[in-house]
């Protein structure tokens, strides 16, 4: 692993070509244009047709995906000096999700590296194990992504549903009174 290189053909972010890291924060900054866009144009149509209960559904969404973007803005500046923050390695083994593994015990990694990742040069004092390691804040990150994807989406479900019970049962209300 030559330079610090995690994966077979990994390469760190010094040697990427300006010209990759441009076209990938190019299609980033266009796709939340046109999703910020979107989201003006659905706001619109729901306050020219009266929407509220649409509009107010919408509102709300969108401050949740804001607060969860801010979420995922702290754990990237935050992870850094998380991952400093040295617990005795007991404590660490207190209250696990789940049983450890050999592999775990032994302090073996996937051999990844990421943005936020500590210089070999950090670790803890002998008996002393990071809070959070930068691989288990990289999930955490990963969590939080899906959390927000998975929230719109069944915002949009359960939105879509209320839509359609509310159309099935004007019509009922429409047969009623003719």
């Amino acid at each position: 692993m030559a330079g610090g290189e995690g994966a077979e053909g990994a390469r760190a972010l010094d040697q990427t070509p300006t010209w990759a890291v441009v076209a990938v924060c190019a299609v980033i900054v266009a796709v939340s244009i046109l999703l910020e866009g979107i989201l003006h144009h659905l706001v619109q149509w729901f306050s020219k047709r009266k929407k509220k209960a649409l509009f107010d559904a919408l509102e709300k969404v969108k401050s949740e995906l804001m607060t969860l973007g801010f979420i995922s803005l702290l754990l990237t500046v935050t992870a850094r000096y998380i991952s400093r923050i040295c617990i005795p390695a007991g404590a660490a083994h207190t209250m696990l999700p789940c049983k450890l593994s050999r592999s775990s015990e032994h302090g073996e990694g996937h051999g990844r590296r990421h943005l936020s990742e500590e210089p070999a040069n950090f670790s803890c004092p002998k008996g002393m194990v990071s809070l959070v390691s930068t691989d288990g804040l990289h999930q955490l990150h990963i969590f939080v992504f899906f959390l927000a994807v998975f929230h719109v989406t069944f915002s949009a479900i359960t939105m879509s549903l209320g839509r359609a019970k509310t159309h099935r049962n004007s019509g009922s209300l429409t047969r009623l009174l003719s």
